[in-house]
C-alpha cells in the first residue's frame, strides 16, 4: 500500500514538473522544425548593417509626447515596438494622458481644473426643481405600487390557471414600469 502511495507521489511531483516546463517554453517559438544553420527569428529584428542598394526606412512621425509605439509585420507575426522596426512600420495612436492626477502640475491646479470640469458639466444638466414640487406624490405612489406589487407576488404563489397568470404577470409588469419612470428607489 506504502508503494502505491509513493509511486502517486512521484508522479503527481513529475506531472507538475512537465505542467511548469511546457508553462515556461510554450511561449518561446518552435525550433524543432526549422533547417540545420537558420537561426530562429526574433520577434523584434536585431539591427543589421546597412547596404549599398537597400532603399532608406520611411520617415515615420514620431508621436508628439515621444512614446511612439510602432506596430510592425514580421513573418505573419504583429509586433510592437518603441522604434521602427520595418518597412511597413505604423505609428500606433496612443490614448491621451490620464485623467487622473499627473506629477507634473500642483495638486491645486488639478483640483481647480476638475471643480471647473464638473461645475461646467452641471450647468449642461437640467434642474432638477420640477422633479422636487412633485416627490411627496411621487413618494405616496411608490408605496402603492410596493404594496400591490408585493399582494401579486402572493397571490401568483397560490394555485391559479394559465389567464390569471398572465393577467398578473401583465399588471406587475406595468406596475414596474410606472415605478421606473417615478425613480422610486429601494
Amino acid at each position: 500500500m506504502h508503494t502505491l502511495a509513493l509511486i502517486a507521489a512521484i508522479g503527481t511531483v513529475v506531472a507538475v514538473w512537465l505542467t511548469i516546463e511546457w508553462l515556461a517554453h510554450a511561449h518561446r517559438p518552435d525550433t524543432t522544425t526549422q533547417p540545420a544553420g537558420i537561426a530562429p527569428e526574433s520577434p523584434v529584428p536585431a539591427a543589421s548593417p546597412p547596404q549599398a542598394n537597400a532603399r532608406p526606412m520611411p520617415q515615420v512621425e514620431p508621436d508628439v509626447r515621444g512614446d511612439a509605439i510602432y506596430k510592425c509585420t514580421l513573418a505573419g507575426r504583429t509586433v510592437y515596438a518603441d522604434a521602427p522596426c520595418g518597412e511597413q512600420a505604423r505609428t500606433v495612436a496612443l490614448p491621451p494622458p490620464s485623467a487622473g492626477l499627473s506629477p507634473d502640475r500642483s495638486y491645486a491646479e488639478q483640483l481647480a481644473r476638475v471643480r471647473a470640469e464638473r461645475a461646467r458639466h452641471a450647468a449642461t444638466q437640467p434642474a432638477p426643481s420640477a422633479d422636487i414640487a412633485r416627490r411627496p406624490s411621487s413618494d405616496n405612489r411608490c408605496a402603492s405600487i410596493d404594496d400591490t406589487v408585493k399582494t401579486i407576488d402572493a397571490a401568483t404563489r397560490q394555485p391559479h390557471d394559465v389567464s390569471a397568470a398572465d393577467h398578473f404577470r401583465a399588471r406587475r409588469k406595468s406596475l414596474m414600469d410606472e415605478r421606473f419612470t417615478l425613480g422610486c428607489n429601494g
